[in-house]
């Protein structure tokens, strides 16, 4: 009985989950709203499917995933995640 090793998948298994997470992704944005009165809840839902989709099936790099919410968040309308990147990239300089 050999030891698995998570980190190294697959082709298929990265293409699957690329592909389920942005399946995931897509069908909340256009089906998913549970606070009618504010429909950014249901984006920022549908960001961190794809999030945790692409996090568990490594399809790509975690740092890269992590990432995500910077460049995602501020189109899902969230007004917390505005002035977000210019706050981390200030702190990188």
């Amino acid at each position: 009985m050999g030891e698995s090793n998570f980190s190294e998948r697959t082709p298929l298994g990265r293409w699957l989950g690329l592909s389920l997470g942005a399946v995931l992704f897509v069908g909340l944005l256009i089906g998913f709203d549970p606070v009618p009165d504010r429909p950014e809840v249901g984006r920022m839902a549908a960001v961190a499917a794809l999030m945790a989709c692409w996090w568990i099936s490594e399809a790509i790099p975690i740092p890269a995933t992590s990432l995500l919410p910077l460049v995602l968040f501020p189109g899902a309308g969230s007004e917390l995640y505005r002035g977000l990147g210019s706050v981390v990239i200030g702190g990188l300089l």
